[in-house]
């Protein structure tokens, strides 16, 4: 499975698609990390609900209907009501459906400071959307995401737990920033040229090794995540369309 699974995806000129009643509707691309992000709480939750992607390329007419600035993720709820936005999105269905789990700390001082990271990591989400979006040079681009990872290995070191959310399982701050962690061995694999993440990571960024081992164990993570091999044929497609077929 590579990057055929896009084919499947609803185009421009096709039909709205016939949807069950009375669950939630994701509108979704395979790729994207911040659709991940709610495929992983509804995966955590165990929420049923049902997904259709869409080609970002060439969004169908009936999907600007819906949701006019064409995003995704989009979540429609009974009534046609939309939700945009992946953090509001993911709130909002662990606050609306009770599922397997709450996600989001029942604390209100401790909710707040999750959320104050998630937001600081943002250094490394724009890092691995330049990576594939532009020309800068690659190896500042990666100097740009280990700063990020750094203010992961300080709060993990702070917190002296096996998540950002505790012990037990990951909470909602983890699903978050997971989707560009479950990136970084495909991005280590091109700029680096060293297959073993794990490797390259210990040295300077132990906890962040053993944190990732550890999301990689989480029974969302496994059942929403694509391989290493995957993520890698999808960013050197996108490089090469930017960079040049000899990259």
């Amino acid at each position: 499975m590579g990057l055929e699974m896009l084919n499947d995806n609803y185009k421009e000129g096709s039909k709205e698609p016939s949807k069950k009643e009375n669950i939630p509707h994701i509108y979704s691309y395979q790729f994207c990390p911040y659709v991940e992000r709610v495929h992983l709480v509804v995966a955590a939750k165990e929420i049923n609900c049902e997904t259709f992607n869409i080609d970002i390329n060439s969004k169908p007419e009936w999907f600007f209907a819906k949701n006019p600035l064409g995003k995704v993720p989009a979540l429609e709820l009974d009534g046609g009501k939309i939700l945009t936005e992946s953090t509001i999105i993911a709130e909002y269905l662990d606050e609306a459906f009770e599922g397997k789990r709450k996600l989001q700390p029942k604390d209100a001082y401790e909710k707040c400071k999750q959320k104050i990271f998630y937001e600081n990591f943002g250094s490394v989400f724009s890092g691995f959307y330049k990576i594939y979006r532009s020309k800068e040079d690659l190896n500042l681009l990666f100097a740009t995401i280990e700063n990020g990872l750094s203010l992961l290995e300080k709060e993990l070191a702070t917190r002296g737990t096996t998540f950002i959310g505790g012990n037990n399982d990951p909470l909602m701050v983890d699903y978050l920033i997971w989707p560009w962690l479950e990136r970084l061995p495909a991005i280590i694999s091109i700029i680096k040229k060293e297959k073993d993440w794990q490797k390259y990571l210990s040295s300077n960024l132990p906890l962040t090794v053993k944190y990732m081992q550890s999301m990689l164990d989480d029974s969302a993570v496994k059942k929403v995540a694509y391989s290493d091999d995957i993520h890698e044929e999808y960013f050197m497609f996108h490089i090469r369309l930017i960079r040049g077929d000899n990259f």
